[in-house]
């Protein structure tokens, strides 16, 4: 039995056919999503405030059962104290500065600190390319090699792959191997 021209012929226009009505389609677009977040800080320094009283509440001490120093309580009675307190989670911390001295809060100053997240979000968009391979086919039973020969594989853009193949049988012959694929799944 042999292989008419005419029927190859028709055969590869049919395959080539097919081919061009698979890659012109349009092809699936691929978003590729990538969110970064970065934390930014914020830092504010606010004015020297110097806070003023509402209540005061005199005590009158007439006698002293013990001996008093009165040079050394002059003495931490003028002393200057500076105290610093923190306050605060792990995105806000507030720092407060106090001076104290002759029993009063002379200045106090409040900063604080932000740390406010950034979330950017990048979208990559592309379409699916058509691929071409090449390659070797070998088919065969148990009286021999019934195929051997090159490939050509082509992948659409939308997951569809044909192959063809020319080779030859056990017998020399020529032989003509077409294939269809589809992706299973995602």
């Amino acid at each position: 039995m042999k292989i008419k021209i005419e029927y190859i012929i028709i055969g590869i226009l049919v395959v080539v056919l097919l081919l061009q009505r698979q890659c012109s389609s349009p092809g699936e677009t691929i978003t590729k999503t990538k969110v970064e977040i970065k934390y930014d800080t914020i830092n504010k320094e606010t004015p020297v405030y110097v806070p003023k009283w509402k209540t005061k509440t005199e005590v009158n001490i007439d006698t002293f059962l013990s001996p008093v120093d009165s040079l050394a309580i002059l003495k931490e009675f003028y002393t200057l104290y500076n105290y610093i307190d923190t306050v605060g989670t792990d995105s806000v911390k507030i720092v407060i500065n106090d001076s104290v001295t002759t029993n009063k809060i002379i200045a106090r100053q409040v900063n604080y600190k932000v740390i406010y997240p950034t979330i950017t979000i990048t979208h990559e968009k592309y379409l699916k390319e058509t691929q071409y391979y090449y390659g070797f086919g070998l088919g065969g039973s148990r009286s021999g090699f019934n195929y051997v020969g090159p490939e050509l594989m082509l992948k659409t853009k939308n997951d569809k792959a044909y192959g063809l193949g020319f080779g030859v049988n056990n017998n020399l012959s020529p032989v003509i191997n077409f294939r269809m694929y589809w992706k299973i799944g995602k």
